[in-house]
């Protein structure tokens, strides 16, 4: 993610989150954004799925769009 983050490549992540085992993950990167460790918009960087097959027809459907390193400002806009 952090590699994402800076921009240094555009594969996609996936975080597969059977039997919600990575929700604490999940809430952890929330509370960073909230604490303002973390731009929101590297929420968008991965995407959250259930089910292998939701992984797979992600990454056959990722765009492989670089991080906007402007946008990614830890700037406090609420």
């Amino acid at each position: 993610l952090t590699l994402k983050q800076l921009g240094r490549h555009k594969k996609p992540l996936v975080i597969l989150n059977t039997n919600n085992y990575f929700d604490e993950i999940i809430k952890m990167l929330n509370k960073c954004v909230d604490c303002n460790f973390m731009s929101e918009k590297s929420l968008e960087l991965f995407k959250v799925v259930n089910t292998p097959l939701e992984a797979v027809e992600y990454i056959e459907n990722y765009k492989g769009e670089l991080a906007d390193i402007k946008k990614m400002k830890y700037i406090n806009n609420k």
